[in-house]
């Protein structure tokens, strides 16, 4: 008897008994799954500010209209900035567009490691081609005449107009 009292109040401990796994059945792990699904659902939609999975294309909608905002304000700024570091660059206005084109065209082409930036890019187009940039011209001094003959306040006249006239002139002899 008293080994009987022994075996049963722990005295082996080969003997004493091993805890029994639970298992469950797939309804358990169903439901289980389902909590835990939901659980996590909820807890991003409150992350979100959302109330219900009602909500959710409604709110997609709007996170896709505020990129498609973003997208064109950055769009709208990289232009702006595009042109004023043309201006800086002294680019004539009637070209900037053009200019902006070929700088950008110039960087789409993978040139990175040699135009790293937009201003890299638009200094090498014009380096190649200086035409773009505006000609800056010290204004013709005028002409004044005090009596006696012809007076010409005209401005000086240019390089294909002096050649036309020429041609005229042997022309008429």
């Amino acid at each position: 008897m008293n080994e009987e009292n022994n075996t049963e109040s722990g005295g082996n401990p080969e003997q004493q008994p091993q805890p029994t796994e639970k298992t469950f059945t797939q309804a358990d792990v169903s439901r289980m799954m389902a909590k835990e699904k939901s659980t996590g659902e909820n807890s991003v939609l409150k992350m979100l500010g959302l109330s219900s999975k009602d909500e959710v294309p409604a709110f997609m909608e709007t996170h896709k209209n505020r990129q498609t905002q973003l997208e064109a304000a950055t769009a709208e700024l990289n232009l702006a900035k595009n042109k004023s570091i043309l201006a800086e660059k002294g680019v004539d206005p009637n070209y900037a567009d053009y200019v902006m084109y070929e700088a950008n065209k110039f960087l789409d082409e993978k040139n990175a490691d040699t135009a790293p930036d937009f201003g890299a890019a638009a200094d090498k187009f014009l380096a190649e081609k200086p035409m773009y940039k505006q000609q800056t011209t010290v204004p013709a001094p005028f002409k004044f005449s005090t009596g006696a003959g012809q007076t010409t306040n005209a401005p000086p006249k240019t390089a294909s107009e002096q050649i036309n006239e020429n041609i005229r002139n042997s022309i008429k002899k």
